[in-house]
């Protein structure tokens, strides 16, 4: 199979090369599937940099792999740059812009401590405690060290059920995707560097 691959932890994602491997083996109760397209997510560079490493055994030669996640909530107020302010209107949060002054700036447009904090970014541990009310959650697809503080670190996992349903709610037209960029395989590089550049809106997405 034709594949993106790095042989070491690398911040330089010019690393990650295109090769030939081995078609994959597929043990008792699995398939081998042909990936059309794959998302890009900021843990993937994080992974190719060895910032997860005591978290996650590797084994070089690494494939990068690429998920799909989507959520909802209640009142959400989103921080962006103010580029993007109407696009989080358009979904339906209240926009702050990110940067120095985040804290007061989320105070005052929830009138107070807020309930919960969902982290996508990471770096941003000292900003949730000081928004968020005594004893309320606080979550992070980012940093690990939120468990130390009373948080919970969500890792991404199959789980073909809940895959499932966000296929029908895209069917019934519930649930978009905004695809920020596409990218072909030799262009792996490119679109972690775009992912880790920290200003993308929306998924970039690798077609084979």
């Amino acid at each position: 199979m034709r594949a993106a691959v790095y042989d070491a932890y690398t911040e330089n994602f010019d690393d990650i090369t295109v090769r030939e491997l081995p078609d994959p083996k597929v043990p008792p109760a699995s398939v081998l599937i042909e990936v059309r397209a794959a998302g890009v997510n900021p843990v993937d560079w994080k992974l190719v940099g060895g910032h997860l490493d005591p978290v996650m055994p590797t084994q070089f030669p690494v494939t990068p792999g690429w998920d799909v996640a989507g959520a909802a909530g209640a009142r959400v107020i989103g921080t962006a740059s103010e580029a993007n302010h109407e696009y989080l209107r358009g979904l339906g949060a209240e926009p702050v812009t990110y940067g120095d002054g985040l804290v007061d700036r989320v105070l005052e447009a929830a009138g107070g401590k807020v309930d919960a904090v969902a982290d996508f970014v990471g770096g941003v541990l000292d900003d949730t405690l000081a928004v968020l009310t005594d004893g309320r959650s606080h979550a992070s697809v980012a940093a690990p060290s939120v468990a130390e503080h009373g948080g919970r670190y969500i890792w991404v996992r199959p789980d073909g059920t809940e895959t499932a349903r966000l296929g029908l709610l895209v069917d019934e037209g519930k649930l978009t995707v905004e695809v920020a960029g596409t990218f072909g395989l030799d262009e792996v590089p490119q679109a972690f560097k775009d992912s880790a550049a920290g200003h993308v809106r929306g998924k970039l997405v690798i077609v084979p």
